[in-house]
C-alpha cells in the first residue's frame, strides 16, 4: 500500500495541472469574449445613435428640409413645361389622332 500512494499522488498532481492549464485557457478565452462582446456591443449602438440624431435633425429643419425639396421640385416643373420635347409633344398629339379614329 506505501508504494502506491506516491504514484497516486503524482497522479492527482498532474491532474490538478491539466485542470489548472484548462482554467488559464478559459480564462484568456473569456478575457477575449469580454473584449469581442464590448466592441460588438459599441458597434451595434452606432445606427441608433445616428437614427436618434437624424430624427431629431429633422424635427429640428424639417421646415427648411422641405422648403429646399418644394423649391425644387417647382423649379423642375416650370423648366419642364416651359421647354417642352418635341418628341413628347409629337407622340401625345398622334395618340390623340389615334383616340379619336
Amino acid at each position: 500500500m506505501p508504494d502506491t500512494e506516491p504514484d497516486s499522488l503524482s497522479q492527482i498532481s498532474t491532474q490538478m495541472d491539466k485542470m489548472l492549464l484548462l482554467i488559464e485557457l478559459m480564462n484568456k478565452r473569456d478575457r477575449l469574449r469580454t473584449v469581442g462582446s464590448f466592441f460588438r456591443g459599441i458597434i451595434s449602438i452606432i445606427p441608433v445613435i445616428i437614427f436618434i440624431w437624424s430624427t431629431w435633425y429633422f424635427f429640428a429643419h424639417g421646415n427648411e428640409i422641405l422648403g429646399k425639396i418644394t423649391k425644387m421640385a417647382t423649379d423642375q416643373a416650370i423648366n419642364s413645361s416651359a421647354n417642352p420635347s418635341p418628341g413628347l409633344t409629337q407622340r401625345l398629339e398622334e395618340l390623340m389622332k389615334q383616340q379619336q379614329n
